[in-house]
């Protein structure tokens, strides 16, 4: 299973990981564009599970945060 952090621009998925990486340090994956028109990057916290940290390129968030796009829908 992977756990999945997205965020709001492209640059985040660095500032995430530069946080991150000040607490476990392990990087799985460096940051690439992704197939689906994104952009991300993998970590493992220190028990080991991944995380991808994400910005979909593609989908947008509402004014609650809720991310939209894809098979998700839209915000109605």
């Amino acid at each position: 299973i992977t756990l999945a952090h997205n965020v709001l621009e492209k640059e985040g998925v660095q500032q995430v990981l530069d946080r991150a990486a000040a607490f476990v340090g392990t990087v799985l994956k460096p940051e690439q564009d992704a197939f689906w028109g994104g952009f991300s990057r993998y970590f493992a916290d220190p028990d080991g599970y991944a995380w991808e940290v994400a910005w979909p390129a593609d989908w947008k968030f509402d004014d609650n945060g809720t991310l939209w796009g894809g098979w998700l829908g839209k915000p109605s």
